[in-house]
């Protein structure tokens, strides 16, 4: 279920993407760093709601085994893109009244 904390959140729009559509690397094209991408279930804890987050899923990046935090910001904005390039809106029927 999705929590939206108003007004905070009234306008924006639910996306989804299969886990399988997200690039599994991006190599930044300025120095050759090869970066990892892969999910992460990490809800909020603790939660205000019973439910709240229980989907709640990042995508967070590595390079040669070490968890980034940051990105260079071309590969960030490749990673944007190519995850935008790849979403769908949620059908509003689908989403909790």
């Amino acid at each position: 279920m999705l929590y939206a904390r108003l007004p905070q959140f009234l306008n924006w729009h639910v996306m989804e993407i299969r886990v399988d559509q997200i690039p599994p690397e991006v190599t930044n094209p300025n120095d050759g760093t090869v970066f990892q991408f892969h999910v992460f279930h990490d809800p909020v804890k603790p939660p205000d709601e019973p439910d709240e987050n229980y989907a709640h899923t990042e995508v967070r990046a590595s390079a040669d085994q070490t968890p980034r935090k940051r990105l260079p910001s071309i590969v960030e904005k490749m990673i944007r893109q190519l995850l935008a390039d790849r979403m769908e809106k949620v059908p509003d029927d689908r989403l909790a009244p």
